[in-house]
């Protein structure tokens, strides 16, 4: 089904939203600043108005100004919740007009659109503090119980949540109430939600890279490659016509495609696989024969680094004792050898808890947040 798009600028004239300047978000603030010296990243330059309105010629001032000031690197929460309330409510103050004497604004086109009764909102973020901050934020200043948006029908989605968790997404809500999912990436192709009308995409992804510095993968939060924004925007239009906002200005520049994983973090524990399933040939051989692979300085390196591990034979790339332990361990090699040198010299407490923290596939601190909010009422009941 057609899905209508808009743009950043659309949100901002749709919904009237101004930039506080002690907001995160804002290039000015406080936040913004201190970020920008723990990242060792220089501050962004605010754009001048000037080269602002010959980007958007046909925008009012107001978001002119909001523009300028606006890091889309960090997520907007207030936007998306002043989204939220503009379709999702009944009645809806100050729809965007036709200005006599400028261009039709695509922000007039958007306000005509009217959020199904039985359509829900899906809001693409980078990860699970993000979700739990616009949860938070949608809870507290939208939810009502006899409302269209309740508490228990805003639902984060999300990779480390059980299976039990993730199936109320696909739950038809009450009639007259609006489901809010709050989703990662997650929800871009593997998983369908049918009654999705309206898709508000923070243009913003937690990807895997490699630190060679400190040998070890992390996430990166970068911008959606153009591939990934389609089928983002595609989420909306399954069953029915379809409403998406990319929150990033409509003259971005995106990557045609994300870079594919192999060659962007470390090799060690696919080249480990490889020879624990004895694949004909040595291990840049089969690298080589992948439909993108790798550089061969990366696969070099990886061999290289498993037989200082002790892992990987240096002579002939077969597994050691070493290694066959550590290929079983779905962590990365030094922190699987962390882990079993701990329960050799009887620290295995120590050492879990140290690869936990230093691990890159979920926080050791995450917890559901309904199981957060009953402690915290249970908490203050004991109090």
């Amino acid at each position: 089904f057609p899905v209508a798009t808009y743009y950043l600028e659309d949100a901002l004239e749709l919904t009237g939203h101004e930039v506080r300047p002690a907001a995160e978000w804002c290039l000015n603030s406080e936040a913004s600043r201190r970020r920008c010296v723990e990242m060792q990243t220089v501050l962004p330059t605010v754009v001048a108005r000037a080269d602002m309105a010959r980007r958007f010629p046909e925008r009012p001032d107001g978001v002119l100004d909001a523009l300028r000031v606006l890091d889309v690197s960090i997520v907007n929460v207030d936007l998306i919740v002043q989204l939220i309330r503009y379709f999702v409510r009944e009645e809806r103050p100050g729809d965007a007009e036709e200005r006599p004497g400028a261009m039709p604004s695509s922000a007039t086109a958007a306000s005509r659109h009217i959020l199904p009764a039985d359509g829900a909102v899906l809001v693409f973020l980078p990860g699970t503090a993000e979700i739990d901050e616009v949860a938070r934020a949608v809870a507290g200043m939208l939810a009502r119980p006899d409302g269209r948006i309740r508490r228990e029908w805003i639902l984060p989605l999300h990779g480390a949540l059980p299976p039990s968790e993730q199936v109320r997404c696909f739950a038809r809500p009450p009639e007259g109430v609006c489901k809010v999912v709050l989703a990662t990436n997650v929800a871009e192709t593997s998983i369908t939600i049918p009654d999705v009308a309206l898709v508000i995409d923070s243009g913003r992804v937690k990807q895997a890279e490699y630190e060679p510095l400190r040998r070890m993968a992390s996430l990166a939060d970068v911008p959606v490659s153009a591939a990934q924004a389609k089928q983002r925007r595609g989420r909306a239009g399954r069953v029915q016509d379809g409403i998406c906002f990319h929150l990033y200005p409509s003259d971005t520049e995106l990557a045609a495609q994300t870079e594919p994983e192999v060659r962007r973090v470390s090799l060690e524990r696919l080249v480990m696989s490889i020879k624990a399933l004895k694949l004909p040939g040595s291990a840049p051989e089969v690298l080589s024969s992948l439909p993108e692979p790798p550089s061969e300085a990366a696969a070099a390196a990886a061999l290289r680094d498993l037989a200082l591990l002790g892992a990987l034979s240096a002579h002939n790339e077969q597994l050691t004792p070493l290694g066959r332990v550590l290929v079983e361990l779905p962590i990365e090699p030094r922190l699987a050898k962390l882990v079993l040198l701990g329960l050799c010299f009887g620290a295995p407490d120590e050492t879990l808890t140290i690869a936990a923290a230093l691990s890159s596939s979920r926080s050791p601190f995450l917890a559901p947040m309904d199981s957060m909010e009953a402690r915290s009422m249970d908490a203050l009941r004991r109090g």
